[in-house]
């Protein structure tokens, strides 16, 4: 589990008391579940596919419906085909809309040359969560070695939108400024977060 906080003005600076509980076993399972993170690139597309597609990722002050695509194509990452269980899209406060597609290279049937895997057009940063698809795992879409998933983002980085002018003032500003990739609220994200089972 990642988890990454931002430090706000009034924040309790008390030790994090979080447990977890797990148990482990030697018996291998018949299907292995992980979280692959897609995005969040800095630099334009490389030889291995997978970058910025107009860079570089900056969001000036005043600034709306400001957008950048991240591509994913490297194939060494995905070696072999992967079922999706579920598909969440991730910003911080500045943005308004993801969409996460796929372009697949050797399309099917039930596995089409281009689809849409999620989009959410009135993105909260209060309501993050992943969605999960409703079938059995033989049915769910794949993303394959040489596919194409693309990362879409808009923000708008002006007094207009709610989540500017909240990120400015857990800042202590009260007027947008250059907005980067980075780790803290008043930074931005574009990432696509996909639950697989293979």
């Amino acid at each position: 589990v990642v988890v990454h906080y931002h430090p706000h003005a009034n924040a309790d600076f008390s030790p994090d008391t979080t447990t977890f509980e797990f148990s482990t076993t030697t018996q291998k399972p018949t299907w292995t579940v992980a979280t692959l993170l897609a995005g969040n690139f800095t630099d334009p597309i490389g030889s291995n596919g997978a970058g910025l597609e107009n860079p570089p990722f900056l969001i000036p002050p005043d600034t709306k419906n400001q957008v950048f695509t991240m591509d994913f194509v490297d194939p060494k990452s995905i070696p072999i085909p992967l079922r999706l269980l579920a598909v969440a899209a991730h910003m911080h406060l500045v943005g308004t809309d993801e969409k996460i597609t796929v372009e697949r290279a050797t399309p099917t049937a039930t596995n089409p040359a281009s689809e849409c895997l999620l989009q959410v057009p009135q993105w909260n940063f209060n309501w993050q969560r992943a969605y999960e698809y409703d079938t059995d795992i033989a049915s769910l879409p794949l993303i394959s070695p040489g596919d194409k998933v693309k990362v879409r983002c808009t923000y708008d980085n002006t007094m207009a939108n709610p989540g500017t002018r909240t990120a400015l003032a857990d800042a202590g500003l009260d007027a947008p400024v250059d907005v980067r990739l980075g780790e803290t609220t008043l930074d931005e994200m574009c990432l696509g977060v996909f639950g697989i089972v293979y």
